[in-house]
């Protein structure tokens, strides 16, 4: 990886998630136990995903821990391709974007937007109160203006990708969009990174790049994942590729619980810590982000990874 990618990493838990959504399904609780505890990491999409579940109407798609989980998978091969080939063939490839879609990427304009972005989906920092979104913008200098743009733009490439509004919410991009040109500016750095660079390893553009997966199959997460499997297996790190099947794996596991994937979601198994660390694991909990389970110890992929056997 390169350093814009492996330095820092911009969201806590690698998907987009609004400001508001964080706070309203507390999520900073959850996710800070998870990290503490060193509790497998997919255990947050199982319990985002219960909980995203209890407020949706009775015919609502339910959302699937698995489903979380591919995008998730998708977004770091987005990231991965944008600052390595993208970097490679353009060094600062995003600002580079902006500045050939007509706005200056030191302007006024284009910071405000910037730090509307961190206020409506912050970063850790600003999540936890350690800073205000200024405030972080002003710290995390170019490297951190670098992110700011290649998250504006997933987001952007978000919106229109129907495979996800199983869990369109947590990416609702309206309130940043209203008193911003961000619309405006993501929709120009589209348009230029189809222009390009050229991506010689890929052998299309950038911008065909992080489209082509989308478009071979715009209500599919899981075969906008298998095109990549297919088409990019050479391109790709072993531990990305190895994420890919992990998380083919973990929703398969899924589809066969719940009769194809197209059932409700239960409940998940959860583990209450009591006194003097001893545990108690039961089904059906999902009560606070205190229940946890802790990972099984068979001889597969999951237990490489640290994922529990009923993910």
């Amino acid at each position: 990886m390169t350093e814009l990618s492996s330095a820092r990493a911009y969201f806590p838990r690698t998907i987009q998630i609004a400001a508001r959504q964080w706070r309203d399904l507390d999520l900073g609780a959850l996710s800070q136990l998870i990290a503490a505890r060193g509790i497998p990491g997919v255990m947050f999409y199982r319990q985002l995903a219960l909980r995203l579940n209890r407020g949706k109407t009775p015919d609502a798609p339910p959302v699937h821990t698995g489903q979380l989980l591919l995008y998730a998978t998708l977004l770091k091969v987005y990231r991965h391709v944008i600052d390595v080939f993208g970097e490679r063939a353009t060094p600062g490839v995003m600002a580079d974007a902006l500045q050939r879609g007509g706005y200056d990427p030191a302007g006024a304009q284009t910071r405000a937007t910037l730090e509307r972005f961190v206020a409506f989906f912050p970063p850790d920092g600003v999540l936890q109160g350690v800073q205000q979104s200024d405030q972080w913008l002003e710290a995390a200098g170019d490297r951190g203006r670098r992110l700011v743009l290649r998250e504006m733009l997933l987001l952007s490439l978000a919106a229109q990708n129907p495979a996800l509004d199983s869990f369109r919410p947590i990416l609702d991009d309206r309130a940043l969009a209203q008193g911003t040109p961000y619309p405006a500016m993501t929709a120009a750095m589209h348009a230029a990174l189809k222009r390009g660079p050229l991506l010689d390893e890929l052998d299309c553009t950038l911008g065909e790049a992080l489209w082509a997966p989308i478009g071979s199959a715009p209500t599919s997460l899981a075969d906008q994942l298998g095109f990549i499997r297919s088409r990019w297996v050479t391109l790709l790190p072993p531990d990305l590729l190895e994420e890919v099947a992990i998380a083919f794996d973990i929703l398969a596991e899924e589809e066969r619980e719940w009769g194809g994937g197209g059932g409700e979601p239960g409940p998940p198994p959860v583990l209450e810590f009591g006194r003097g660390g001893r545990n108690t694991a039961r089904r059906g909990a999902g009560r606070s982000s205190a229940a946890m389970i802790t990972p099984s110890t068979n001889g597969s992929r999951r237990m490489r990874t640290g994922c529990p056997t009923w993910c």
